[in-house]
């Protein structure tokens, strides 16, 4: 018969469980107030709340985070600008430049030996046009005017004995043939005697002004020759244009390589920036700023505003803004493609109250709701003074920082506030403090 004993006892755990229940949940500080002798509410018996004094602010303080990139300030990929075979690559990845420090060599042989032509060719000109300049020699213009003199005097023979054979001729001693001859060697003699006589007079007026613009003109295109083998010559020696840290290697000792093949990748390791998009709006509170932080690896380190750049990326829909790391900042261990993030303490212009989140409780429809507390009238109300009756007010959460939230609703300025507990009372509640509030000590200062 012990199955009919079952009913009985789980009835009898039940009635005990509520007895338990019913001890467990009255408190010395909830109990209801009890009414004393003269009618009124005993103090002594009401629940005893902290309380806070609200002051309203036009706006508050958001904190604001954004993804930003390091980057070096330069990087470039290097390559040479002539082409050629590779006969030493003088530093490997990894390694550490200076500006102007050779990286790698190409074969310059045949550049060496197209310089001395050039070089020796110029010089040949150069004799050339200082010749020119300088005009004949006094030697060669005193030679050439011997040697009209002697043709003169030649010439002066040939017409005497022109005439003679033409005399001899005429009577009959000499043949036409003897005559013929000494009038053409007169003819050659006063030939030879004006072109002589033109040759003087072309060295005694100098060199001509478009001889000299030729020769200068070879020499220029000898020079620029000369100068474009030395700039390939120079070339032929990758050097780096600034400090930095040598990221990639592309080719080897041996290799050919054409004019622009990328020979390294160098990045400007010593001299980081931090690129970060934000919105729009924001960015114009950024220009009424300039000092900032960003945290990376953990760590927050100062840096300063540098630029904002006038247009928006098509992807993100954001201004990118450049920032500089401040002077003494520890950028040690901080390496270009690292992720940062950018800390910024947006004003958003919006009335409200800072109150403790201890101070919430959840409201209806999506909405929060506070107690503020209302002084009773002891002689309206019948109980003893100081005495608060809970006022509920409905609010809308803005910002949550740091166990704080700033709310916007029913609130008034100088309301007090049940600062703690508000899941334990309901609307109507008669409540003491747990001391005096001073009126002029106000509350949600952040």
């Amino acid at each position: 018969m012990t199955w009919r004993l079952i009913p009985k006892l789980i009835a009898g755990g039940l009635l005990l469980s509520l007895v338990i229940f019913w001890l467990l949940a009255g408190t010395p500080q909830t109990e209801s107030a009890q009414a004393q002798p003269d009618g009124s509410l005993d103090r002594t018996n009401l629940m005893v709340v902290g309380a806070e004094r609200l002051t309203k602010h036009e706006s508050f303080e958001k904190e604001r985070a954004f993804t930003g990139l390091v980057r070096a300030k330069r990087q470039s990929k290097l390559s040479f600008e002539v082409g050629g075979k590779v006969i030493e690559c003088l530093v490997d990845e990894g390694s550490r430049v200076n500006a102007g420090d050779a990286l790698a060599r190409l074969e310059s042989d045949r550049l060496e030996v197209q310089l001395k032509q050039t070089t020796a060719q110029l010089a040949q000109a150069q004799a050339r046009l200082k010749e020119l300049l300088a005009g004949p020699r006094e030697q060669t213009i005193n030679a050439k005017r011997d040697q009209v003199k002697e043709l003169s005097a030649l010439r002066d023979l040939a017409r005497s004995k022109m005439d003679r054979n033409d005399k001899l001729h005429q009577r009959g001693a000499i043949s036409e043939q003897e005559r013929d001859n000494s009038y053409y060697d007169f003819l050659s003699l006063e030939s030879r005697l004006s072109s002589t006589e033109q040759e003087l007079n072309e060295l005694l007026e100098g060199t001509r002004e478009e001889q000299i613009t030729a020769q200068k003109a070879v020499v220029q295109e000898l020079e620029a020759s000369q100068n474009a083998i030395e700039i390939d010559l120079q070339d032929a020696v990758l050097k780096a244009p600034f400090s930095g840290t040598i990221i990639s290697r592309n080719v080897d000792e041996g290799e050919v390589v054409e004019s622009g093949k990328v020979v390294f990748e160098l990045i400007e390791s010593d001299s980081l920036e931090i690129w970060v998009g934000v919105p729009v709006d924001l960015a114009s509170q950024l220009m009424a700023h300039q000092d900032f932080t960003v945290e990376i690896n953990g760590r927050r380190l100062p840096v300063e505003r540098a630029n904002v750049l006038p247009r928006l990326n098509r992807e993100t829909r954001t201004q990118s803004v450049l920032f500089h790391f401040t002077d003494g900042a520890d950028t040690s261990y901080i390496y270009s493609g690292q992720i940062a993030r950018f800390h910024f303490a947006e004003t958003v212009y919006e009335a409200g109250f800072w109150i403790p989140t201890d101070a919430l409780k959840r409201g209806t429809r999506g909405l929060w709701s506070c107690y503020t507390l209302s002084p009773v009238d002891p002689e309206a109300e019948d109980v003893s003074p100081g005495v608060f009756e809970l006022q509920r007010r409905d609010l809308e959460e803005l910002y949550t920082k740091d166990g704080s939230v700033f709310v916007a609703g029913t609130l008034q300025e100088g309301d007090l506030l049940l600062s703690e507990g508000a899941h334990r009372v309901v609307q109507g509640d008669h409540v003491r403090l747990k001391s005096a509030i001073d009126p002029s000590s106000p509350i949600g200062d952040k």
